[in-house]
């Protein structure tokens, strides 16, 4: 099989995580016959957090608003994020009730080849 395979992500110091309220984007998602999007999500308190993802398409119409509650120090994924409204490319506005950290991921869809899409 051709192309390379896994995905890793940085380590970050407790300072650099998204503290409560404050909203963090993940961009360039994709949902077609070519590509998935994935948003995951990791708590980083020993409470738990609730989680708002809003699904925006590439000219910024809110699509959907999801929710996740996280348990203590628990993460959670959300697989084919944008897939109800694919074919589409967007973005994923994350926030939470407490400190967390989120990515997104890109998998091409022949290969399951992901591509991390660190927040901003």
């Amino acid at each position: 099989m051709d192309g390379t395979f896994g995905q890793g992500l940085p380590g970050y110091h407790v300072s650099e995580l998204i503290p409560a309220g404050e909203v963090t984007r993940i961009i360039m998602l994709t949902e077609d016959d070519a590509y998935r999007s994935n948003v995951g999500v990791q708590n980083a308190t020993d409470g738990a957090i609730n989680v708002t993802f809003e699904l925006y398409d590439a000219m910024g119409n809110l699509l959907d608003t999801v929710n996740r509650n996280l348990a203590p120090y628990s993460n959670t994924q959300i697989n084919q994020i944008l897939d109800d409204s694919a074919p589409v490319q967007g973005y994923v506005d994350v926030s939470a009730t407490g400190t967390f950290f989120t990515y997104g991921s890109v998998l091409d869809n022949m290969t399951s080849d992901p591509t991390t899409i660190l927040p901003f």
